[in-house]
């Protein structure tokens, strides 16, 4: 029987339970990729399903209803504009744990399309190019201390994105309006852009900010 705890869930401060933690998500990932092009006998694939169930039921004995978040407070945002790499949502496994660096109202990060990541033939997903995306501009208007939500954001596919390529996803925050934040963003390969974005992001209205 799962014990579930109905509480938001920060991530760990003790250094062993988050370490423990953070080996887990890593382990996972890699577990969804070699499950997903696995080419051994259906013998192992049973035995290797047998363990993952087991591994399943023991972690489910005590269960949080949401994932573990880093907190975006003023010591985090101040660190971050000061050019600390912030790594995105790294204990979920089923996001990016990307590091991002910030520099002024830009911010970049890096990473290499795999083969579960595939959408097209050879190319990563235009779903998860769009969850990138989204995530890295919500991490940039974050560290300017705006706390905005995703009302639009508007993608143009280039050309595909290639697996296998290192490829930078960057994004910047154009002008401030009122409770409005613009942002542009852009995937590129080799110096190649293939996608290009454009994002309305909105605050709430008891947090807005003045025009800059």
């Amino acid at each position: 029987m799962t014990a579930l705890i109905s509480q938001r869930a920060p991530v760990p401060r003790d250094p062993h339970a988050l370490d423990a933690l953070t080996r887990l998500v890593d382990a996972t990932r890699e577990l969804m990729a070699a499950a997903a092009t696995t080419d051994v006998e259906p013998d192992e694939v049973a035995r290797a399903t047998s363990l993952i169930e087991q591994a399943t039921e023991e972690l489910s004995a005590r269960r949080r209803d949401r994932v573990h978040r880093m907190p975006l407070d003023a010591d985090w945002a101040a660190r971050a504009r000061a050019g600390e790499p912030v790594t995105m949502a790294w204990l979920n496994p089923l996001r990016f744990p990307l590091e991002v660096v910030i520099e002024g109202r830009r911010a970049t990060t890096t990473m290499v399309p795999e083969a579960i990541h595939e959408g097209p033939p050879e190319s990563l997903h235009g779903g998860w190019t769009a969850a990138i995306l989204d995530h890295l501009l919500g991490i940039l208007i974050c560290a300017h201390d705006l706390p905005a939500r995703t009302a639009q954001l508007t993608l143009t596919y280039r050309r595909g994105t290639r697996l296998d390529v290192p490829t930078e996803f960057g994004g910047e925050i154009v002008e401030i309006q009122g409770r409005k934040a613009v942002t542009r963003a852009w995937v590129r390969q080799e110096g190649v852009t293939t996608v290009e974005a454009d994002g309305l992001f909105v605050l709430p209205r008891t947090e807005a900010v003045s025009p800059s």
